[in-house]
């Protein structure tokens, strides 16, 4: 139990670091290259991006060309893919503003504000923390060691009004993860993750305590076996699934009811039970849309299960084909020496179901298991020779966007036949695709001019001395041009500023550009802070200008 725990936290810390680690980038920005055939379709696929020393966005990509078309600040993002939530924190912290920004524009829908500093959740540390029907919205604050004890904190709000329904600071010898909330805000579900392992726990807002251990049910005393996958949530919000991939025993799915606050087992056969880490890592699942059916799979081991979660039940089992690495001696060699170098793999979103329901498609030790779910058969292998972590489909299902931790590219995949149709390698790391659109602006991808976006061009090298630099002054605002540029008149000054003393510039928002009540790097904030012509503010700007004329923005006071 203690050497899973460890193991859970270790790939957490490893996913966070990967953009360091695995994808540091060999060129300038991103690229793509086409096929030969030039299939690849007009998607513009929102690429959660972080690593690489750069603040955490999601930069929206031509799928065709590999250019950045815009740019939106991390955040959360609602299960229909129109809305992003994103956090800021206000007057040292005290308190935390959260705006509702349209996924498609930009534009900043709506905003509150709530006392105490907290985040929003992402992805990549498990749930998200927005419940699917948009209604709640589960901040939280980054655990500190104070006197001996971790300090957790969260905090529960109606996503549209900001009406706070219930907060919660725990101090313990044990940090807790968010797994989910109860459809009417009342109830918090954590992960509680100590020395003595890890188990399910039910914050009761209404009596301010954790419910009784008993309080999930019978069937299961609410500690992890195993190693287990990030939850499925259903689309109407009142149930969890997740795999636990056992140790002494066998796998079993877990579903909880956020309603009743019980969780059910669903064990999986004794047969499947591994003690390779490798390869139990590997286990995905997949939800059908109408949450009937849950697929369990893991080609590393070569098992594929059918359950019908409301029901409770095992339906089908079937074994299918192992993909493997074609490594040799070699690689098991090594795999033996450095075992931890493997541990570094940390599979999420590695299954997903054809719009239509009939094929699967999974990740592998290497490769694509391609599973046809009437007969729960293998049906083939794609990109054999690649380790995936993510898989994204386009809206109609056409193709398959693969992202591989270890390479940091992104493969696009024609799933009529496999074929790669190309491959987008990011700035920095690709840790999730979150929307895909089926066309991006044609016109916009046919114009290199247009198509610039804040990540377009490599920042100034910060060592530059300051008298060179940074060029301090007031401008007054002539337009906004998009989330990530503006163009004003500049003051001037003396000495290096005189050459743009009343001139009209564009300034251009980089990683490295920092804001008065804005994150470092944040690529779209200009877009959401409302500007109007004759407006003013004091800034610092980059003497050197981009290809294109504009100049890089190191500081705005706003």
């Amino acid at each position: 139990m203690r050497i899973d725990r460890r193991a859970s936290l270790a790939l957490l810390l490893v996913l966070a670091s990967c953009g360091a680690e695995v994808a540091a980038p060999r060129d300038l920005g991103p690229s793509a290259q086409p096929s030969a055939t030039g299939q690849l379709a007009p998607d513009a696929i929102y690429v959660r991006q972080s690593g690489n020393g750069q603040t955490a966005l999601i930069s929206v990509i031509d799928a065709r060309t590999g250019a950045v078309l815009r740019a939106l600040p991390d955040g959360v993002v609602s299960a229909d893919r129109s809305t992003l939530y994103r956090t800021d924190l206000l007057n040292g912290g005290s308190q935390t503003r959260v705006a509702a920004i349209d996924v498609a524009t930009g534009v900043e829908r709506h905003a509150f504000t709530i006392d105490g500093a907290f985040r929003v959740l992402t992805s990549v540390e498990g749930p998200a923390g927005l419940t699917p029907d948009g209604r709640w919205l589960v901040l939280t604050r980054d655990s500190i060691q104070l006197g001996g004890q971790w300090v957790s904190g969260f905090a529960v709000v109606d996503a549209s009004s900001g009406a706070v329904a219930g907060r919660v600071e725990l101090r313990s010898a044990s940090t807790y993860a968010y797994v989910g909330v109860a459809p009417d805000g009342a109830s918090l579900f954590l992960q509680e993750q100590g020395d003595g392992g890890v188990r399910l726990r039910v914050w009761d807002f209404g009596s301010s305590a954790f419910l009784p251990d008993a309080a999930i049910g019978t069937q299961w005393d609410g500690r992890q076996q195993g190693f287990a996958t990030a939850p499925l949530a259903t689309l109407d919000g009142k149930s969890l699934m997740w795999l636990d991939t056992g140790r002494s025993s066998a796998p079993a799915v877990r579903v909880l009811d956020l309603a009743t606050k019980r969780a059910s087992t669903i064990g999986l056969p004794e047969a499947q039970r591994s003690d390779d880490f490798e390869k139990y890592l590997l286990w995905s699942l997949a939800l059908s849309r109408d949450g009937s059916t849950l697929y369990a799979v893991n080609p590393a081991l070569g098992f594929i299960d059918e359950l019908h979660p409301r029901a409770g039940l095992l339906d089908r089992t079937n074994k299918i084909d192992v993909t493997r690495a074609s490594d040799g001696g070699l690689g098991a060699v090594a795999r033996l020496v450095f075992p931890a170098a493997e541990a570094k793999r940390y599979v999420r979103g590695g299954a997903v179901l054809s719009p239509d329901g009939r094929t699967l498609y999974a990740a592998g030790t290497k490769g694509i298991a391609v599973i046809d779910t009437a007969t729960l058969g293998s049906r083939t292998t794609w990109a054999a020779t690649i380790a995936f972590d993510s898989f994204t489909l386009s809206p109609d299902g056409a193709r398959l966007y693969a992202i591989s931790d270890q390479l940091g590219k992104i493969e696009v995949v024609r799933t009529t036949d496999g074929a790669i149709l190309g491959e987008i390698k990011p700035a920095s790391y690709p840790g999730e695709i979150v929307r895909v659109d089926l066309a991006a602006d044609p016109n916009a991808a046919s114009s290199v001019a247009a198509v610039q976006a804040c990540g377009a061009y490599a920042p100034p090298d910060p060592s530059v001395g300051a008298e060179v630099a940074h060029l301090k002054t007031n401008a007054t605002v002539i337009e906004t041009l998009g989330p990530c540029t503006i163009r004003v008149r500049i003051a001037g000054g003396a000495n290096a500023l005189v050459p743009f003393t009343g001139k009209i510039i564009t300034l251009r928002a980089t990683s490295q550009t920092t804001f008065a009540s804005a994150d470092q790097g944040d690529l779209a904030a200009i877009g959401r802070f409302g500007f109007k012509p004759g407006d003013e503010f004091t800034l610092s700007f980059d003497g050197r200008a981009f290809p294109d004329g504009s100049y890089p923005l190191n500081f705005m006071n706003r």
